[in-house]
């Protein structure tokens, strides 16, 4: 039986109509478009945000986005830890096949139905190599008269990706010396910080010598549970000062096994005789450490389970963590020679990024949204509640140049450095880190040595590296050091 004939549709009457579709469409986009009596006013339409986080920052974003603006919100959460879980991202498998479906894979799922993601910079490799995310342009980023310019270690080390914008900033926490001006003979002027790790550890165990513990807190303590543990690692290596970092740059073969990767965690696991058998997180820590639990500590800003605030800092002097002697450089690196702008300044894969969607189908909306979360009226009260979010930029024109908060202070000069390492932002990035991470707290236990659980991690890395494709990663790693190619 012949198929009934086609209705067919003159070529001219098929572009006029389409172009006519067209435009209809960019018109929702537009604020200054008029709209036809029966359309849904633009204000009621929900902007689409997808937050890769906790619950309580997706509620915190909702009730100050609704202290400016009209228009609501409809947000999707994805927690990484879940995702982690239920996917089996736990490291064990490297060479054996890849979890289908890991975070990195739910957030490209979620960001087809949303305009806009919040979501660990770690994760850009794999939402650009899928075209998940667009560049926001340089407009988004040039808003310094109104928030203030960005710091030049957060502009090079997150917002630039293969020689483009691919996001906005929200925070780029780093380690800090954290010291209690209630610590008897550990107070220490800010310009005369413990300048290398064996000084730390010399007045870590005086310390812990002569005062009690508090509520079953160490008195010294420093971010080493896992998930915080290679976080710790690596930024002590990065003041180590390898010869080369992390991988090497004409075989893109790991370089986890040569000298100051294995001192930094030799030096890590002394530490960690110290500070006890309680593993901490970095958010435990900081919330001990304001409330006077802990006396001294090396972290950096979080939550506990029983806090809902990033607390402030008040009566704790805030200065650059300890640096490890370099058997290249003959001193400390960095710290003696000429203070911060020396030291190489690494950024937290899981720093916030807020994104635009390749679907997204209000930018113009976006954009605002993510310039208001970036330092807006009323956005202050979503600082205090996502631990990842800190001061990215220096004040605007009109304001006082000052922060109030002495970690803020100090983020305000470290983030000044034009000298900044790339970050682990890797295709799979996150099973990289999750390799890291269980071998250095395996080192910390005491079930392997350093120079064994480094040459462990080296061999995944390079197993992982080959399900990946090396040209692919090479290509990335350069992407996260700016280069175009």
């Amino acid at each position: 039986m012949p198929l009934p004939p086609l209705n067919r549709v003159p070529r001219r009457d098929f572009l006029v109509t389409s172009v006519a579709a067209g435009l209809g469409g960019l018109s929702a986009c537009r604020t200054d478009t008029p709209v036809a009596e029966k359309a849904v006013p633009r204000s009621e339409v929900p902007l689409r945000v997808l937050v890769c986080g906790q619950p309580s920052a997706a509620e915190a974003i909702r009730i100050a986005w609704g202290g400016v603006a009209e228009q609501p919100l409809a947000i999707e959460v994805i927690s990484a830890d879940v995702a982690a879980e239920a996917n089996g991202e736990d490291g064990d498998r490297p060479a054996g096949g890849l979890p289908e479906d890991g975070l990195a894979d739910q957030v490209i799922d979620a960001l087809m139905r949303n305009d806009l993601g919040i979501v660990p910079a770690g994760l850009v490799p794999d939402l650009d190599v899928r075209g998940s995310i667009v560049s926001p342009g340089n407009d988004l980023l040039g808003d310094g008269d109104e928030l203030g310019e960005l710091f030049p270690s957060v502009e090079s080390s997150l917002v630039r990706w293969g020689g483009k914008s691919i996001g906005i900033p929200f925070g780029m926490p780093q380690p800090a010396l954290l010291i209690a001006e209630t610590a008897d003979g550990v107070t220490l002027p800010e310009d005369q910080p413990l300048e290398d790790w064996d000084q730390y550890l010399e007045v870590a165990r005086e310390l812990v010598a002569r005062v009690p513990g508090t509520d079953g807190m160490p008195v010294v303590a420093e971010p080493l549970a896992g998930g915080d543990a290679a976080k710790s690692f690596l930024w002590r290596a990065s003041d180590a000062d390898p010869a080369v970092w992390l991988f090497d740059r004409e075989n893109f073969r790991p370089t986890l096994t040569e000298g100051a990767y294995v001192r930094t965690l030799e030096s890590m696991r002394a530490c960690a005789e110290v500070y006890g058998d309680r593993r901490l997180t970095s958010g435990e820590i900081w919330t001990a450490v304001a409330d006077g639990r802990i006396r001294m500590a090396v972290a950096w800003p979080g939550l506990d389970d029983e806090t809902s605030q990033v607390a402030g800092l008040a009566r704790i002097a805030v200065s650059d963590p300890p640096g490890l002697r370099s058997a290249r450089g003959g001193g400390d690196v960095g710290v003696r020679a000429s203070g911060r702008a020396a030291r190489f300044v690494l950024a937290d894969p899981d720093a916030i990024m807020g994104v635009i969607g390749s679907r997204c189908r209000q930018t113009a909306v976006a954009k605002r949204f993510l310039v208001w979360l970036a330092g807006g009226e009323g956005s202050g009260s979503v600082r205090r509640a996502v631990p990842g979010m800190t001061v990215t930029r220096s004040a605007a024109r009109e304001q006082s140049v000052a922060f109030d908060d002495p970690y803020d202070r100090y983020l305000s000069e470290r983030l000044q450095s034009l000298q900044v390492r790339p970050t682990l932002r890797l295709l799979g990035s996150r099973r990289y880190w999750q390799l890291l991470d269980r071998a250095v707290v395996g080192c910390l236990d005491g079930r392997l040595s350093a120079e064994e659980a480094l040459s462990e991690v080296a061999r995944q890395w390079e197993e992982l590296t080959e399900i990946y494709g090396r040209d692919d990663q090479a290509r990335a790693w350069r992407f996260a050091q700016g280069l175009r190619n």
